[in-house]
């Protein structure tokens, strides 16, 4: 059955209602130590019915869109509880922009791998572990009986590497590169995660104190995923889940600004439309420091009179929408001035044990130095508001990891233990 075909039947049955069909087709090459290990192919597709009802939303899901797959979604709306704030967007404008795409054979696939692993060669002393090289393509339409009708495509390509160093080892490294576009570099990933291996033989145990904190972009992103990304969901400040509820218009952090941006050129996450279908557009958090709003998707705008900022996301064609970022863009206008004594670190362990409602968070440090010179595992926790409100910098090695765009940026003194 057509989309169109569906949302004119269900126009009969239900006061509103929605198609979302997803098809993905995804590649994956994995490696182990010097060699191929797992070439395998992977396709979905399906489709998310939602139906409005006597203000009672239905959904369901299926991998057919069929005249049985309807008529569920429109029981399990009779039975819902009635909801006002169940909303679905009229006609949009998009941007007209077009996604990067690009095609890619297998054994082109293949051969990434292979230069993936084969570059370890050129540094002596550490050997790849395991990796993968992974590719895929998507489309997405989101349809409505409000007049929406959108579709997207977009592609998407991925290489990891992990490494180990032995020579009084051993120790570790890892590194990864994601693009929407066909430019990631096998030779820069190998090359990180063999010098991360390297420059950690040897570690020195660290003093237990308190000391300050510069966190590359990867820690960066890990960090603020779980500690501070939540806060601005506008489901968690209704439920009274976010420590900056309330606080709009009010300085919360020093001199910090936060865009969540999918318009953003090249990004991750850039699209024209969230999952709901409406329009992408640029939404500021914090400027200078002042809470300025949060991310909204259609429900929780509802609930609030407000307009939702197109922050609705499906984790698949199975599930409903919930608030997330596109990409969040953290920048700041004081700089860093020296990495001396401090404690730089490459990558967390822990960061999904975070407190997202207080900030507090507590987590491993992975590929940490001091003074230039390699540190055991230690253990660094504190508050992520109590942190941004202090006087914290910024590098110029700005990286995206998954949805934080982010430089390094130096923390306050941490309490920190080895």
């Amino acid at each position: 059955m057509m989309v169109e075909e569906a949302l004119k039947r269900l126009s009969k049955t239900a006061d509103e209602a929605e198609i979302f069909h997803l098809r993905t087709r995804t590649f994956t090459v994995k490696t182990k130590r010097y060699g191929i290990d797992l070439f395998k192919e992977n396709s979905s597709e399906g489709y998310g019915i939602r139906v409005l009802k006597n203000h009672r939303m239905g959904f369901y899901f299926s991998n057919r869109l069929d005249g049985d797959a309807l008529e569920m979604a429109v029981k399990v709306a009779g039975s819902a509880e009635e909801d006002r704030h169940h909303a679905l967007p009229g006609e949009q404008r998009y941007l007209d922009r077009d996604q990067p795409l690009f095609e890619m054979d297998v054994e082109e696939g293949i051969k990434m791998a292979g230069e993936l692993v084969g570059a370890c060669r050129d540094h002596k002393g550490v050997d790849p572990t395991a990796g993968a090289l992974s590719w895929s393509t998507s489309q997405t339409t989101v349809a409505n009986t409000k007049g929406l009708y959108a579709v997207k495509k977009e592609a998407s390509i991925s290489a990891y590497l992990s490494t180990v160093a032995k020579n009084g080892g051993p120790s570790t490294g890892f590194h990864f590169q994601v693009s929407r576009r066909k430019d990631i570099d096998p030779l820069e990933v190998a090359g990180e995660a063999c010098r991360l291996a390297l420059s950690s033989l040897n570690p020195a145990r660290l003093e237990a104190g308190e000391m300050p904190v510069i966190l590359r972009p990867m820690a960066v992103a890990e960090l603020f995923e779980y500690a501070l990304i939540p806060s601005f969901s506008a489901d968690n400040v209704q439920r009274g889940r976010s420590k900056l509820q309330g606080m709009v218009d009010e300085e919360v952090f020093s001199d910090v600004t936060i865009v969540d941006d999918p318009t953003m050129e090249g990004g991750l996450m850039s699209e024209p439309f969230d999952d709901e279908g409406v329009a992408s557009k640029r939404t500021v958090l914090v400027e200078k420091g002042i809470l300025r709003g949060f991310l909204y998707d259609m429900y929780t705008a509802a609930k609030e009179g407000c307009e939702s900022t197109g922050n609705g996301v499906r984790a698949s064609h199975s599930s409903l929408p919930q608030v997330g970022p596109s990409n969040f863009i953290v920048t700041g206008g004081q700089r860093i001035e020296s990495e001396e004594e401090a404690l730089v670190v490459h990558g967390l362990i822990g960061a999904h044990t975070s407190n997202p409602i207080s900030g507090d968070f507590s987590c491993e440090t992975r590929n940490a130095y001091l003074n230039g010179r390699p540190v055991k595992k230690a253990i660094i926790s504190g508050n992520i508001f109590t942190i941004l409100q202090g006087g914290v910098g910024f590098g110029s090695d700005v990286r995206q990891y998954s949805a934080v765009v982010s430089p390094s940026i130096w923390l306050p003194p941490l309490s920190v233990s080895g």
